[in-house]
């Protein structure tokens, strides 16, 4: 079976399955179905689908058996979608986004806090690398402007944390 004739089939399945075993008010056609992976591998077929509605929707599961032409369906409600945060570095920063286009500006402050923080951090650890000779690379700029740079950055953390403070931010 060709990949395009799987996803049809998958499409025209999942509909039937959600118009008879879910909302009977609210009928849904292929339009509405997307799909969030396929692959092939031989004769077999595998694809993961969900429906567009407010709620979330259903999660299906799809197989082809190509060895007994048998097509199987799994249907999944989704109970719950949780953030598990890992630390690792390269998402730090990352996680500060969301913050800095809060439309509070409380956040906005938290945020700009956190990363200053981080590159502070970052910073002083690259410098106490290059005093034990450990750094991985060599520096363009000579290390005394690179240890300014962090007294600068302490210096402006001092003046966010009297900021916060005053006006009621918990950083």
């Amino acid at each position: 079976m060709e990949n395009n004739k799987f996803i049809e089939l998958c499409k025209a399945e999942v509909v039937k399955y959600h118009n008879y075993h879910q909302d009977p008010v609210i009928c849904i056609d292929e339009s509405h179905v997307f799909v969030v992976w396929s692959c092939k591998t031989l004769q077999n077929h595998k694809a993961l689908l969900g429906v567009m509605k407010p709620d979330g929707g259903m999660y299906y599961e799809i197989t082809y058996n190509g060895d007994r032409g048998e097509m199987y369906v799994d249907a999944y409600k989704k109970e719950k979608n949780i953030c598990v945060e890992l630390n690792e570095p390269q998402a730090e920063l990352g996680r500060t986004v969301r913050m800095m286009l809060s439309p509070d500006y409380k956040e906005r402050f938290r945020a700009e806090y956190t990363q200053l923080l981080i590159r502070r951090a970052k910073l002083e650890a690259m410098l106490e690398k290059m005093v034990e000779g450990t750094l991985d690379f060599t520096p363009t700029c000579p290390f005394e402007l690179l240890k300014e740079q962090l007294d600068v950055m302490s210096e402006y953390l001092s003046i966010l944390e009297a900021r916060a403070k005053i006006e009621g931010v918990t950083v």
